[in-house]
């Protein structure tokens, strides 16, 4: 059996949305953030490679209200995450879980007869 050099994409992406909060002295604004990436395995997975982005909008703004009758404030924050991750990951030998997985590969079925 040849190697395979390339064993396709994976595509990642998460968003992660918090709903505004009150409670009876506080009030917090809601925020949202979205982060995706892309990996891939190469020559019979020696090779992992893989690219994130983190806060791809920029949208992490946190805010809210004290309501507290002796000393009400408003605040405001912007946090800028944004970032670029990059991996390479080389392996020399396979674990021993590695070695018995089939990597999507079925079994034909065997029926048993009485």
């Amino acid at each position: 059996m040849s190697p395979r050099w390339f064993d396709g994409l994976q595509l990642f992406a998460n968003a992660v949305y918090r709903s505004r909060t009150q409670s009876p002295l506080a009030e917090v604004d809601p925020y949202f953030t979205f982060d995706c990436g892309v990996s891939t395995d190469l020559l019979d997975r020696r090779l992992s490679l893989f690219v994130n982005v983190n806060d791809v909008f920029g949208t992490v703004r946190t805010g809210g209200s004290s309501l507290n009758p002796y000393n009400p404030s408003v605040s405001e924050s912007t946090t800028d995450s944004r970032y670029v991750s990059f991996g390479l990951t080389f392996r020399l030998g396979r674990t021993e879980m590695e070695s018995q997985q089939t990597h999507g590969k079925k079994e034909p079925r065997r029926s048993v007869r009485g």
